[in-house]
This record gives structure tokens, sequence and C-alpha cells, in this order.
């Protein structure tokens, strides 16, 4: 088998890519700025992929996807010409997963990574005399922040979170910038979604901000006018 080229061409809904030695680490933000996303780096959810995939088109008939242990059950979905073919379970300590059996014809495949654990990537073969290009999209762009409801912790699997499902009926390419437990309007967060360029835009405002009654009546208008500003 040989290797397909994983960068930001062909890994999608992450906001940069971290380089560690032979692994690439998806981020949900900005990692050359992670000093700055106090105290706990979204207590830890900037580092999963949720709504990472890897995308690129193809005529093999058979696809390995290679990573860094982990020490927890990690799912990822295949996914061909929008329809989900498989779920994987890797199980701690796994390294890879194969597909086979693929069509010969050339199609689009995308290989949603886990919206519960950090994957680190190492490398997607496919068959020694297959061809491979990228997937050239002419879709529009949607970012979308949020707390758990967005980042879909409990989905089912990585591809049937909520903003999949939306971008997929929409025909929107989208970056999901949901964090379990957080959602504060951090004004890095801001940053992070001005810098990033997309058509549209959606926040969800609340859940976390009352529960942990981090506003009040005088500051919560403040910081949200302020994050939307930015």
């Amino acid at each position: 088998m040989k290797p397909i080229i994983l960068d930001e061409k062909t890994i999608l809904g992450a906001i940069s890519l971290e380089k560690i030695g032979e692994h690439i680490k998806p981020w949900r933000i900005f990692y050359e700025d992670r000093d700055f996303f106090t105290p706990d780096l979204l207590n830890g959810h900037a580092e999963i992929p949720a709504g990472v995939r890897i995308t690129f088109e193809t005529n093999s008939t058979s696809i390995r996807v290679e990573f860094a242990p982990s020490q927890n059950e990690v799912e990822f979905d295949v996914v061909i010409d929008h329809k989900r073919i498989k779920t994987v379970i890797v199980q701690p300590g796994d390294t890879s997963f194969t597909i086979e059996d693929l069509r010969t014809n050339h199609k689009k495949i995308e290989v949603y990574l886990s919206q519960q654990q950090q994957v680190l990537l190492k490398n997607v073969y496919i068959d020694e005399n297959a061809d491979w290009s990228l997937h050239k999209s002419t879709r529009k762009k949607w970012l979308t922040y949020g707390s758990s409801i967005t980042q879909c912790h409990a989905a089912e699997n990585p591809s049937q979170t909520w903003p999949a499902i939306t971008a997929k009926e929409l025909d929107l390419d989208f970056i999901c910038l949901g964090y379990s437990g957080q959602c504060q309007y951090e004004p890095m967060i801001a940053r992070t979604i001005r810098d990033t360029p997309v058509d549209f835009i959606s926040l969800s405002a609340g859940i976390n901000i009352y529960g942990g009654n981090c506003y009040n009546h005088r500051t919560f208008q403040a910081i949200i006018i302020g994050f939307i500003k930015i």
C-alpha cells in the first residue's frame, strides 16, 4: 500500500494541525496560542477532534488508517459519497484499522475522527496501484460554536452529530467549535473564529454560562456584544 498526504487540505474541520514526531494532532484552536486558553485548554476539549475528518477521493478498494495508541476505545466513521458505511471501534493500544472491498470507482472518502477522544494521526494508505486526489469542494463553509450540545460527546458515532447532519442536509462544509462544559465566550475563542475563513457563523449563548453563574445582568450582554464585535 502507499500513503496519501495528510495536511490541512486532507484533514478538514480542524483549526490547526500540530506535528508531533511522526504524528499529526488536530486542534480546534490555534495550538500555537494554547497558553492563552487558561486555565485548562477548555478542559482539554480543544484537543478532541469533533467534526474533524480526513477527506480525499480515490479509486482504491481498501484504505488503512494509522494513529497513535490510546488508553481508551476510539470510534471512527468511514463515509463514502456522503453515506456512512462503517463505524470502527478501535481498542486501547490499537494503532490502525483497515477497510476492504470498496468499490473500484472514483469516490469521495471521509474518515470522521472521534468526537470523544484525542486522535493523533500517522498515515492513511491506499492500494499500491490506486490513484487519489484532493476533494475540491465548492460548498460554503459554516462554523458553529457551543457547548457539549454542539460537541455532541454522547452522539452515537462521529458522523452523526447534529453539526455533521446539518452540514450534510444543507450542503455545507463545517467546523465544530463545541466544547463540553465550556462555551463561556472567552475573547480567545472570538479571535479564533475571527481568524478562520468561513461563510456562516452560528453561536450558542447560555447553558454553561448560566449553570456556572459566570456573568450577571450587567456583564452578560456586554460580553456577548464584545464577542460578536470581535
